[in-house]
């Protein structure tokens, strides 16, 4: 799945391998990108997981970043995230 969203100013491009099981979705070896570093955060990451959640009507939303290309943490994979979805 490749996805995009404005959240502000910013537009975050994003792609990931996506499943749904049961009452949870989930994205796995998550990219997400900005137009500059630094501008996408956590926050937005959440909108984005629930706005998806919603969408595919899942009670969770389990986030498998892939492996880090840039960064402090470069080559590194990050550990999973569940998010809840009201």
């Amino acid at each position: 799945m490749v996805f995009s969203a404005k959240i502000g100013n910013e537009t975050l491009e994003g792609i990931t391998n996506f499943s749904v099981k049961d009452d949870k979705l989930f994205l796995n070896e998550l990219h997400l990108q900005g137009s500059e570093p630094n501008k996408i955060g956590r926050n937005a990451l959440w909108n984005v997981a629930k706005d998806l959640g919603k969408q595919y009507k899942v009670k969770e939303v389990i986030i498998q970043g892939g492996r880090r290309t840039t960064g402090k943490y470069k080559g590194q994979i990050p550990t999973p995230i569940t998010i809840k979805i009201d």
